[in-house]
């Protein structure tokens, strides 16, 4: 479960304004030069999490990761690979 200060990123298939940042509560948003969207910031707890993924989703914003960024070395992340398991996959495509 999130903790009070979890740090996130969102990583979103194409540009979106900086107009949006109200919409997403207050998190960053960074245009990438390969044309993405990264959004950032702090998440107080799981509803907030599935309130951010759900906007994405309701906007038909491709999310490309959702990633906890202040997790502690040696933690093991519900539905994260290993080093020795991750795999690789083009934009798009799935694991096996």
């Amino acid at each position: 479960m999130a903790g009070q200060g979890d740090v996130y990123e969102f990583h979103i298939e194409g540009h979106i304004g900086s107009s949006w940042t109200s919409w997403f509560d207050g998190l960053t948003i960074h245009r990438t030069p390969d044309g993405d969207t990264v959004l950032s910031g702090p998440i107080e707890d799981q509803a907030a999490l599935h309130g951010v993924l759900m906007k994405i989703r309701d906007l038909g914003l491709p999310l490309v990761t959702a990633t906890r960024l202040d997790w502690q070395p040696g933690e093991r992340q519900i539905g994260c690979l290993s080093d020795s398991e991750q795999q690789t996959t083009p934009r798009g495509g799935t694991t096996r």
